[in-house]
């Protein structure tokens, strides 16, 4: 199993594809894992507790073949069954103490944050990596948040101690897009990308640009 940091590199999120094309789904993790995915975030809205936890399960056994993390999106009260690598929280989580209560303290924690000073009050709190963005300009965001740029991961990256993964459009290329599908909702959205967020960490606490 790969630490934090590298798997937090470059991670693909699932759809939010309602019931049914689990095989669909499967074979394109499996693409995505193979395209140089480090990780896949089960991120699904819309599928009862039953239809959820087999689709994860799936889902989970392919990255466990892989080496990759597994990181469970926001549904809670699907752990104790899934067994996650990570958890990613979002609004509408309960708050860290009682996530750890939930998980344990092995489990990583990360936060979903839309800004830099949202970041670093995450960062104070405990959370164990962040989730910053939009990045880029994103349809599911447009009118609710504005993009933050490659600048404000930096500024996060420089200011805090743990991994700081970059969220929003089409930030893979290449073959990692392809197998993907870019921000094609039928298919993995290689949207989150956290390579170029470590590299950051890296380059600007040596006072170079992200």
């Amino acid at each position: 199993m790969p630490d934090r940091t590298e798997a937090l590199a470059r991670l693909a999120v699932t759809p939010d594809r309602g019931p049914g094309d689990d095989a669909r789904l499967v074979a394109e993790t499996e693409a995505a894992l193979l395209a140089g995915a480090t990780g896949i975030v089960f991120r699904e809205k819309s599928l009862d507790d039953p239809a959820f936890v087999r689709r994860a399960t799936a889902l989970r056994s392919v990255a466990a073949a892989r080496g990759a993390w597994f990181i469970l999106n926001e549904r809670l009260e699907a752990a104790d069954a899934l067994r996650p690598d990570a958890f990613w929280a979002t609004f509408r989580s309960p708050d860290l103490g009682a996530l750890r209560a939930r998980l344990g303290e092995a489990i990583p924690i990360g936060r979903s944050v839309h800004g830099v000073e949202e970041g670093l009050g995450r960062a104070r709190e405990g959370y164990d990596f962040l989730v910053l963005g939009p990045v880029r300009a994103t349809p599911s965001k447009e009118g609710l948040v504005s993009p933050l740029g490659w600048e404000a991961v930096g500024e996060l990256s420089r200011a805090v101690d743990v991994p700081v993964v970059a969220i929003g459009g089409s930030l893979a290329r290449g073959r990692r897009a392809r197998a993907g599908r870019g921000g094609d909702r039928r298919g993995l959205d290689p949207r989150l990308v956290s390579r170029r967020a470590a590299r950051g960490i890296a380059r600007t606490r040596r006072g170079g640009p992200p």
